[in-house]
C-alpha cells in the first residue's frame, strides 16, 4: 500500500459540494425492502468524466483510481459499495461500521485532497 503522502490528490473546487454530500452518512436512507442503506448521490467526478476515468483527478491511481484510493485510505477493509451514478450502499447489519468507515474516509480526505 502506498504511503499516505502518495495519496495526495488535487480536485477542482466545483466538485466539492456534491462529493461532500455523497460521503455524508447523515444523507443515508434505509431501503427497507432491500435491507440496505443508501446515500443516493451520484459521483460528480464520474458524471463529469463519463465513468471512463480519463482526466479524472484519481486517474493517476489507475483505472477506477478512486476505488484504489479509497481501498488504500481504508486499509482494504471497505464494506460499503460504490455506484458512480446511483450512490453508496451498505447492508443494514453493517450500518455502524459503514458509517464509521465513511467518517474515517472524510477525515483522511481533509488531509489528502487539495481543492483547486
Amino acid at each position: 500500500m502506498p504511503d499516505k503522502q502518495d495519496l495526495r490528490v488535487q480536485i477542482p473546487e466545483k466538485f466539492r459540494k456534491q462529493l461532500d454530500k455523497r460521503f455524508d452518512p447523515s444523507q443515508a436512507v434505509l431501503n427497507k425492502k432491500a435491507g440496505e442503506w443508501i446515500i443516493a448521490v451520484p459521483c460528480s467526478l464520474c458524471l463529469e468524466y463519463n465513468s471512463f476515468c480519463g482526466g479524472c483527478p484519481f486517474e493517476r491511481f489507475g483505472y477506477v483510481g478512486c476505488e484504489h484510493w479509497i481501498r488504500c485510505v481504508l486499509d482494504n477493509n471497505r464494506i460499503f459499495r460504490l455506484s458512480p451514478h446511483y450512490g453508496i450502499f451498505w447492508h443494514g447489519e453493517d450500518d455502524a461500521k459503514a458509517r464509521e468507515q465513511i467518517m474515517k474516509l472524510r477525515e483522511a480526505a481533509e488531509k489528502l485532497i487539495e481543492w483547486v
